[in-house]
């Protein structure tokens, strides 16, 4: 009995010595994609690209040691995302194009036709006076906020490398979809819904979005009491943000229940909404996840970093 015990606490002690060993890789491998996202998103492009390919390497070498089947699923898909999105990368500097791809398949409805071909028609350039002047709206706006001097300059930067694609565009040279998804993270009162608004406004200036407009929603407005009803319920709301801002307030809520170990259908919720993130156009939904930022970076790293892993290629992040 006292070998079989010693046994089982050395496979235990290996057990954890592996866990924490994939847990590195992939943190290693989160933390390398987020540096390839602020590249992406600042348009360094061939530096982008590198840290892609080697955050996916990271990943992938985390799977010899990771033991959760889900984990390891998520883990495979998000290494292949991050090296197509490498690939789409050089296309573009290549001069080829690196146009998004609509998420999703199947047939649908007449009127998803319609709406879809309406995403095709892309709007009148705006001119020199209109970016001019959305420009200085903005700037206008920005300088009423008190204090979130790192929120500013971020708004800042966004603002002007979506000008400079619009100008580039309209002198015809390729361009790459700029990353449109946010994660806001401080204490209640900071200005995080009011931030998202003015992001929602700049989108429509610019022609980036189609409205204006900010759907605010929580777990309780995402989540149901069945199977099947929390896909249907989310899928109402991003229906209903389509062309502006799904704004989720508290977003960690949606993993906490997981995150103890307990049952619940946030991970539907998630899921529908992932389904939907790497659409383009006027009238794809932008998506806003917004809480404390212990909770949002528990939220973020959930499940092999169930967004960040995923979706951090599409993800920047904005805190007070």
């Amino acid at each position: 009995p006292a070998l079989s015990s010693r046994t089982e606490i050395s496979a235990r002690r290996r057990g954890l010595a592996l866990l924490a060993m994939a847990n590195d890789l992939r943190d290693k491998g989160i933390e390398i994609a987020n540096d390839a996202v602020r590249d992406d998103n600042a348009g360094n492009y061939e530096d982008a690209i590198n840290k892609y390919c080697k955050a996916a390497e990271y990943l992938m070498t985390a799977t010899k040691y990771e033991k959760n089947p889900v984990t390891l699923k998520t883990i495979r898909e998000k290494s292949l995302e991050y090296v197509q999105r490498a690939e789409a990368l050089k296309q573009g500097l290549a001069g080829k194009g690196a146009g998004g791809k609509k998420a999703g398949g199947g047939g649908g409805s007449k009127e998803e036709e319609e709406e879809s071909e309406d995403d095709d028609v892309e709007p009148e350039p705006l001119t020199e006076e209109q970016l001019a002047k959305a420009e200085a709206e903005m700037k206008e706006e920005l300088s009423k906020l008190i204090g979130m001097e790192s929120v500013k300059k971020q708004m800042e930067q966004l603002c002007k490398q979506l000008s400079l694609d619009i100008r580039r565009r309209a002198e015809g040279h390729n361009t790459l979809d700029a990353i449109r998804h946010m994660m806001f993270t401080g204490n209640p009162g900071v200005g995080k819904t009011t931030v998202s608004r003015l992001v929602a406004r700049l989108y429509h200036q610019l022609g980036v979005s189609a409205k204006d407009s900010v759907v605010e929603v929580q777990k309780g407005d995402l989540v149901a009491g069945y199977v099947n009803q929390t896909a249907m319920k989310t899928a109402k709301k991003i229906k209903e943000a389509r062309g502006g801002i799904l704004f989720v307030d508290e977003a960690y809520q949606l993993t906490q229940a997981l995150q103890r170990g307990q049952s619940d259908f946030s991970g539907e919720a998630i899921d529908e909404m992932m389904k939907v993130m790497n659409e383009t156009g006027r009238k794809s939904v932008t998506f806003v996840f917004a809480g404390y930022k212990k909770e949002m970076d528990e939220f973020v790293q959930h499940n092999a970093g169930y967004l960040s892993a995923m979706y951090l290629g599409y993800i920047s992040a904005i805190s007070r």
